[in-house]
């Protein structure tokens, strides 16, 4: 058998060769157009938060949106009050030793709290306007004095079926 030598120049001959004979025009077909893949629609702050609870969600962001109009960085009462929920700084250490550790300022954290707090008060009176008025007068001052007339109609505007 005859070995057959290689030369530099017969290498690239044909590497060129190849290179240009794989380079050889293909028509292409344009792409049919994408179809949008189906999504599910993505659950809100307060559908996160209410999950697993008997608080509504629509509830929840009403009364976000009367406390602070849904701003995380809001501050009222003289700074005692932080968050879209206006959580205020002397019931918040009593808060974290019923639901644990969340930043006010937290949309998601401070929204699973209040949630979680809003089935307790509903829980203990039986009543969705005795436990909304005891977001903004502690459960007690809900039940003695009555919900808070002004404070339920203003939370009661930004329900979806006041809007509708």
């Amino acid at each position: 058998m005859r070995r057959v030598q290689s030369s530099p120049m017969a290498f690239i001959l044909l590497a060129a060769l190849a290179l240009f004979s794989s380079a050889a025009p293909y028509r292409l077909e344009p792409l049919a157009p994408a179809t949008p893949c189906p999504r599910e629609p993505l659950w809100t702050v307060y559908e996160v938060a209410c999950y697993g609870t008997e608080t509504p969600p629509e509830l929840l962001r009403a009364i976000a949106v009367v406390e602070s109009d849904e701003r995380d960085s809001a501050t009222g009462d003289d700074g005692e009050s932080l968050g879209r929920f206006q959580d205020r700084k002397k019931y918040h250490a009593w808060r974290e030793s019923l639901y644990g550790p969340y930043d006010p300022r937290d949309a998601q954290a401070a929204a699973r709290v209040y949630a979680l707090e809003l089935e307790a008060h509903y829980r203990l009176s039986g009543d969705w306007d005795i436990a909304v008025a005891a977001h903004r007068q502690g459960l007690k001052g809900a039940r003695t004095d009555g919900p808070t007339a002004w404070y339920l109609e203003r939370v009661r505007s930004h329900l979806p079926e006041a809007r509708s």
